[in-house]
């Protein structure tokens, strides 16, 4: 089974077809898979492994159902399988409280959801062309 490139998790049913055009335009290749609540996603995390192919990258909201961006982040974050990923926090907040304690938990990078889909699209493709064409990671950092 392939690895998927991007998870995006997220719960705004608008913004993930905004951000699947955007991506669509990026880069047809890309796989792109979405969960759309915190419950989903933390049995996502607690099953990966040599069945369940990891993402390359991590696109998380912070206001999400369930559990909140933050708190799946410190579980991505101390899971042994998915500590490695890189997590790119993407929220409509400007909040810095929001930002440090994303950071704090280990987030790659804060990117606050631009609005337009040329924005998006640039975004993603810095987003896109930065983690998953020139970041390197240890051949063996998703060992179980």
């Amino acid at each position: 089974m392939k690895a998927t490139d991007i998870l995006y998790i997220e719960d705004n049913e608008d913004y993930i077809q905004f951000v699947k055009r955007a991506v669509s335009k990026i880069n047809t290749d890309l796989s792109f898979n979405v969960l759309m609540d915190g419950k989903n996603t933390l049995e996502f995390i607690e099953g990966v492994g040599a069945a369940k192919p990891l993402p390359r990258l991590i696109l998380l909201d912070i206001n999400l159902p369930d559990y909140n961006g933050l708190d799946l982040l410190a579980k991505i974050r101390s899971n042994k399988a998915t500590r490695y990923i890189p997590v790119v926090m993407f929220s409509s907040s400007e909040n810095q409280k929001d930002m440090m304690k994303a950071f704090d938990g280990g987030a790659n990078a804060y990117l606050v959801k631009p609005m337009g889909l040329t924005p998006l699209t640039e975004t993603l493709q810095s987003i896109c062309n930065f983690w998953l064409n020139h970041n390197q990671l240890p051949v063996d950092n998703f060992a179980a």
